[in-house]
This record gives structure tokens, C-alpha cells and sequence, in this order.
């Protein structure tokens, strides 16, 4: 997960446009100021960007090939979109949407989760 973040974000992303939210094993959370990843992009990294897109991030030019992309391992999709997030700790947050309240996310490691946190 670090080189990706390095090798990939660091190196393609203008920091100044991103803020590493949170990092675990198997996800990244980040927070943009800019509507996708591909706007975030440093001015003259858009064809080294487009090249190693191609090989982390499932594609999206047609139907069929963001069906298999989108089983296929390794590579990075996006799980949750929205507004806010909340962290607490390593595995203890929340995430919201301000537009769908149905569409928040949260993990609580370690704490029960029939207490409903979301309510």
C-alpha cells in the first residue's frame, strides 16, 4: 500500500489537491478538492498518469470491461464516495454523505454493533 501511495499518488497527484485521510492494509481513504483523481493530476503527468492508471485502477471505456475489471484483484476500486469522514482510530470511523444519509459508512472494530452508531 505505501508504494502505491508513493509511486502513484504521491508522485501523479498534487499534494496541495489531496489530504491522506487513512490507510489500512487493504484500503485508502483520501479526501480531494477536486471532483475526481484525474483533475488532481500535476500539470505534465497527465500521459505517465494515464499509463499507470491503466494498470492499478479498473477501466472504464466500455460495459464489458468494467464488469471484469471489476472482479478482477489488485486492482484499486472505489468503495465509498461521499462527503465527510469521521476517524477515531485505526478501524473506528465514519463516513457520510450530506445529500443520502442511507449511503454512510462506518467501521467500529471491537464495539458492538447492534448499539447502531449511525442513529
Amino acid at each position: 500500500m505505501l508504494v502505491f501511495m508513493y509511486d502513484v499518488i504521491d508522485k501523479h497527484i498534487d499534494r496541495r489537491k489531496y489530504c491522506l485521510v487513512e490507510m489500512d492494509t487493504d484500503s485508502l481513504y483520501i479526501a480531494l478538492s477536486t471532483n475526481t483523481l484525474d483533475d488532481a493530476v500535476k500539470p505534465g503527468m497527465q500521459e505517465s498518469w494515464a499509463k499507470v492508471k491503466g494498470e492499478v485502477f479498473p477501466r472504464v471505456d466500455t460495459t464489458e470491461n468494467m464488469m471484469y475489471d471489476r472482479r478482477t484483484p489488485g486492482l484499486f476500486k472505489t468503495e465509498w464516495s461521499g462527503h465527510g469522514f469521521i476517524g477515531l482510530n485505526a478501524k473506528t470511523y465514519f463516513c457520510f454523505n450530506e445529500n443520502d444519509s442511507t449511503k454512510s459508512k462506518y467501521s467500529s472494530k471491537g464495539i458492538n454493533r447492534r448499539l447502531n452508531l449511525t442513529k
